[in-house]
């Protein structure tokens, strides 16, 4: 074998190794960009877990708020332009409920559960996320006993229609929507004389 010839090999070896090392670079490089990608693609699914979570929690503040008598608790539900349309079911026992808008107007439920011990479970929520929004559509279940006459009493099961809006690291309710789906009881326990006879 020539000397030549010899050299020749060596540098195809080299070659060859050089190759190799360049192709195991390109390998590791591809290897840490799919863990990166596999990385935000788990980030984004726990973020969006945590959104869930806290949008539920939006509803679950305005039934412990109520049940809770903690007015600032309930109140923390919802936008300072929030919406709360009760107007089905207040029209399906005789009463004239009005679109409340605004903390302020929201904030009079508290006045008219006063008498009252309710207590509210909510049950098959369903959220739609649409970045910095989202929808929530649950069941709610709402019961409301008279402190005075505890055998007088009032069970609602409701559909909430919910919209929402990221405010900072919580959600708050910008609209909602009851419709009533059945009830139990005696309606006048909360709509007074228009649900006498109801």
């Amino acid at each position: 074998m020539s000397m030549t010839s010899t050299a020749a090999d060596v540098a195809a070896r080299g070659g060859v190794a050089e190759r190799i090392r360049i192709l195991e670079t390109e390998v590791r490089a591809l290897r840490e960009r799919q863990q990166l990608v596999d990385a935000l693609y788990r980030l984004a699914e726990v973020r969006a877990l945590n959104d869930r979570q806290h949008i539920v929690d939006a509803l679950h503040r305005f039934a412990a708020g109520q049940d809770l008598r903690r007015p600032e608790l309930f109140l923390s539900a919802f936008t300072d332009d929030a919406r709360l349309d009760f107007t089905e079911p207040a029209r399906r026992f005789g009463a004239d409920v009005p679109v409340m808008v605004g903390r302020e107007a929201i904030g009079g439920i508290m006045t008219t559960l006063a008498p009252l011990d309710t207590t509210h479970t909510v049950t098959n929520a369903r959220v739609e996320l649409q970045g910095d929004a989202a929808t929530l559509l649950a069941l709610v279940e709402a019961q409301h006993v008279t402190r005075a006459a505890p055998e007088r009493r009032l069970l609602l099961k409701n559909l909430y229609e919910t919209s929402l809006t990221r405010a900072g690291e919580v959600w708050q309710i910008h609209s909602l929507v009851i419709r009533n789906v059945w009830h139990e009881g005696e309606p006048s326990v909360l709509f007074g004389d228009a649900g006498e006879g109801r």
